[in-house]
């Protein structure tokens, strides 16, 4: 059941989100002295501040699921570029105004977050609202790429939603253009298998957006198995390792590298790599070929370490790993 008992008089007020016992949902707006007005539903706690001109809320949305939330007409219009869907109109009004929404409690409040630019510490919307919200922006008259940009609470929101949910994150990026968003999510999903996608994701997330995460990872796989399947140079033959100790300095890179080729994909770890090759150094009595071979592990561990993890708006950045000898295969990825 939802109560009201009072009205809003003031320009902060707390939307506290909770589960009430016994089952309920109440909302109570008190006149108290620190004239918090306060919802109780399920869930969170925030507090949305407006500018002192704002005065009190002067207008109540109603959303789908029947919960009452308050908000300053003044702000909303200088926020949104369409007057919040054509839902407020310039002049000034006494009293409040109520307007049903179609949206549920939790995307408002999103929304509302995002209009206010407060923090939602802490209060912790799903994944699902928040790309509720951000769908609706659009119809709402609020700009996606700037509300939902570096350093707002709502990017920092949907960021922390990566490590357990990557693919969603980086679809929702992608459909509005988050590029930021995307490029951090795409570094989640170096192995994700891609041919799993489903028809509909993949409409979600369109072309340039799927083309980025698979260019990404066919190019890593392809720059690994470029730079550890050259071989290290060989030294100056001497008295105690000629041309044929040489030679087997190489067979024995080339059997140590076959198998990582064949197995390589973009998330190799450095200290697979090193591993790999560590066989081929103590397998070898001579020390100048042993330095060979160190120093080659070390130009291929560099060179991996530096390569992107994660998509580049421009994708000839992904072979910039490529040794000069392996640029002119390389550039293949420039076209991906």
């Amino acid at each position: 059941m939802l109560t009201l008992t009072g009205a809003p008089s003031t320009v902060v007020y707390t939307l506290l989100l909770r589960q009430v016992e016994g089952g309920e949902n109440t909302l109570q707006v008190d006149d108290a002295p620190e004239h918090h007005a306060t919802t109780e539903l399920t869930g969170v706690e925030h507090t949305y501040t407006s500018l002192e001109k704002d005065g009190p809320p002067d207008i109540i949305f109603i959303s789908s699921d029947g919960t009452p939330l308050y908000a300053h007409r003044a702000q909303l219009c200088v926020v949104s570029n369409n007057n919040f869907d054509l839902l407020l109109t310039p002049s000034i009004i006494d009293l409040p105004s109520t307007i049903e929404l179609t949206e549920d409690v939790h995307t408002l409040s999103v929304i509302l977050h995002v209009i206010y630019g407060a923090s939602f510490d802490p209060y912790t919307p799903t994944l699902g609202a928040l790309s509720d919200a951000i769908n609706a922006f659009d119809k709402y008259g609020l700009a996606p790429c700037s509300r939902v940009s570096p350093g707002t609470p709502v990017f920092e929101e949907v960021t922390k939603s990566i490590s357990r949910h990557p693919l969603e994150t980086y679809t929702i990026a992608a459909e509005h253009d988050l590029f930021d968003i995307a490029q951090k999510a795409s570094e989640h999903l170096l192995t994700f298998p891609l041919s799993t996608i489903s028809d509909d994701v993949v409409l979600r997330l369109g072309s340039i957006y799927l083309h980025r995460l698979f260019t990404l990872q066919l190019a890593r796989t392809y720059v690994l198995q470029n730079l550890i399947i050259r071989p290290p140079d060989k030294h100056d033959a001497n008295t105690q390792c000629g041309r044929q100790e040489s030679e087997s300095m190489k067979l024995a890179w080339i059997a140590a590298a076959s198998p990582l080729v064949l197995a390589a994909h973009p998330d190799v770890s450095t200290e697979t790599i090193q591993n790999k090759f560590e066989c081929v150094k103590t397998s070898l009595h001579c020390a100048e070929c042993r330095h060979c071979v160190e120093r080659r592990v070390d130009e291929v561990l560099w060179k991996w370490s530096i390569t992107p993890r994660t998509i580049c708006r421009d994708t000839r950045e992904l072979y910039v790993a490529l040794s000069p000898l392996d640029r002119t295969r390389g550039t293949m990825i420039s076209h991906l």
